[in-house]
């Protein structure tokens, strides 16, 4: 089995913007930085939760991606309706993979 076919979800890479209401309280809007990208999302294992709560993070899922997408913390990925949001990066795995943890959020 190819490392790309374990890839077997598309996602939509969002990037926040902080702005204003129109009564001056503060909000987010969202860019699309990338559409269509090849990624893995997968529950977060009890060693990352753990490790990432060590931090004061907060994570459910990590995400594996195959090509290079730009990234930042608090960008959101949208895959399957789902949304997402970076929390932290690990480095690439053993195939280049970035893995990358992630917070489930309500849209």
């Amino acid at each position: 089995m190819s490392i790309r076919s374990m890839m077997n979800q598309r996602a939509r890479v969002e990037r926040g913007t902080a702005t204003r209401t129109a009564t001056g309280g503060p909000t987010r809007t969202w860019a699309v930085t990338a559409r269509e990208v090849r990624i893995r999302v997968q529950p977060a294992s009890t060693q990352l939760v753990l490790a990432c709560a060590q931090m004061q993070m907060r994570v459910t899922h990590k995400s594996y991606f195959d090509q290079a997408v730009m990234l930042a913390v608090q960008d959101r990925i949208v895959v399957g309706g789902v949304t997402y949001e970076v929390r932290g990066f690990h480095d690439t795995d053993q195939v280049g993979r970035l893995r990358v943890a992630l917070l489930e959020v309500q849209s």
